[in-house]
């Protein structure tokens, strides 16, 4: 699995996501992916007039995406890896807060809206710039838009930190590596939830390749090896995560547990 052909230093995309997707399920339809992208950009476009004020615009695509399509978002307590799955998510019209961001993009875009994903602390927000010096803010598993007080409001309830600390560099666009690392993480933690070692490893890998240097990935990767009773791998990715974060609970743990514990034969699934 490889990361190679994404353009990192690109915008977003909905056919990047798609792309990602395929990582983990080659029997995707890009056909009826495109097709279906097409019908709704076509509905769009054809049921909101360009005429009408960026903010008129904007509140008909909520909608539209929200009532008329009926897509449905799914929040993170309930969410499958299926959520995570841009194909999954166009077939089905319900999906986590990255994907259908991704997708309401995509739709405000043709229809001459600027519109971006913001990897915001615990949770993914569209973001609407209306002007350089105004952007309104939607959270896109239910197609509210956020007041500065909601935003305030939200960041406090997912960090527990002071509102104060809030500031304009956490709202800023994402690129394509930080949103293709949230998908991964989202991925990630629902097929562990959903005991799927096999296509947790493909998100574990795909991480440390985005972030090889991240010991909470290596750490991560180690309990998925273990679940696969790949020892070698397991041990490995442990004494990274223990040489560099000593000091965590967790680290001293982790390596009270591995003095008991030498290499096994690898068993291959």
């Amino acid at each position: 699995m490889s990361l190679l052909h994404f353009e990192f230093d690109q915008p977003p995309t909905l056919a990047s996501a798609l792309r990602l997707a395929g990582l983990f399920d080659p029997g995707i339809d890009p056909d009826y992916c495109s097709g279906q992208v097409a019908e709704w950009t076509d509905y769009c476009q054809r049921h909101i007039d360009p005429c009408l004020s960026l903010q008129a615009r904007l509140n008909a695509l909520r909608q539209v995406f929200y009532r008329h399509l009926g897509v449905t978002g799914q929040g993170s307590h309930l969410m499958s890896s299926k959520a995570a799955m841009m194909h999954q998510v166009i077939a089905y019209r319900t999906g986590g807060a990255v994907c259908l961001g991704l997708l309401f993009c995509h739709l405000g875009r043709g229809l001459g809206l600027d519109l971006s994903g913001v990897i915001f602390p615990g949770h993914y927000l569209i973001r609407h710039r209306i002007s350089p010096s105004r952007s309104d803010f939607i959270d896109p598993l239910t197609g509210e838009q956020l007041s500065w007080t909601m935003l305030a409001n939200l960041y406090e309830s997912l960090t527990g930190e002071s509102q104060d600390s809030l500031g304009e560099v956490m709202l800023q666009p994402a690129d394509t590596r930080q949103t293709l690392i949230r998908l991964l993480q989202n991925i990630k933690a629902a097929c562990m939830a959903e005991q799927q070692p096999e296509q947790a490893l493909t998100a574990c890998d795909l991480l440390v390749q985005l972030c090889p240097e991240d010991p909470y990935e290596r750490r991560d990767r180690g309990f998925v090896y273990q679940q696969l009773d790949c020892y070698r791998g397991a041990l490995a990715d442990y004494r990274y995560y223990i040489r560099q974060c000593p000091q965590d609970p967790a680290a001293h743990l982790l390596k009270m547990r591995l003095r008991h514990v030498s290499p096994q034969e690898d068993v291959l699934h």
